[in-house]
């Protein structure tokens, strides 16, 4: 019999993602939205949603493209981009941000974010302190409408830039 190549199995990572963030829901004890795609299209997305009236925050967004470097032992190292927003008043200072939007809301997501990115059985790091990312705190979001495509919201929000993570197939 002719040696077979070995394929594998594709794993779905923004699935992976959403079903992270529905347990950060589910912890955190709030309707927490999920969306991916790209940056700009998160942002028309978001600018629809609300001219229909629809509530969108807390939201937790991966925005595509991201890189998948395929392994050998696992499935890949996956570099992600991902933001964590809530919605803000305009005039407020940052003091009043960080009482009314980061410490009681934003800070919280994040950290359950992480704790159950580690808790997901196809995340190989186990650990959230093992996760590294670039975080920004986005506080001045709320000065302006967000996002080129002229949101119509004020908001405040985490970003993480180049989240490393390491996924596995989940047999």
């Amino acid at each position: 019999m002719p040696n077979v190549l070995h394929l594998k199995e594709p794993v779905y990572v923004a699935d992976i993602i959403g079903d992270v963030v529905a347990k950060v829901a589910e912890y955190y004890g709030s309707q927490v939205q999920y969306i991916h795609d790209s940056r700009r299209q998160v942002e028309l997305r978001l600018k629809n949603a609300d001219q229909a009236g629809r509530v969108k925050y807390p939201l937790i967004a991966l925005f595509h493209d991201f890189p998948e470097k395929i392994g050998i032992d696992y499935y890949a190292d996956v570099t992600l981009n991902v933001i964590i927003l809530t919605d803000t008043k305009k005039e407020i200072f940052s003091d009043d941000r960080y009482a009314r939007t980061f410490k009681p809301i934003l800070y919280p997501i994040y950290g359950w974010f992480m704790k159950c990115l580690a808790l997901n059985p196809n995340i190989v790091q186990t650990d959230p302190g093992n996760i590294s990312a670039m975080k920004y705190d986005r506080l001045y979001w709320g000065t302006q409408p967000a996002g080129e495509q002229g949101l119509n919201d004020y908001v405040d929000g985490i970003e993480l830039q180049n989240l490393q993570l390491r996924f596995q197939q989940n047999c």
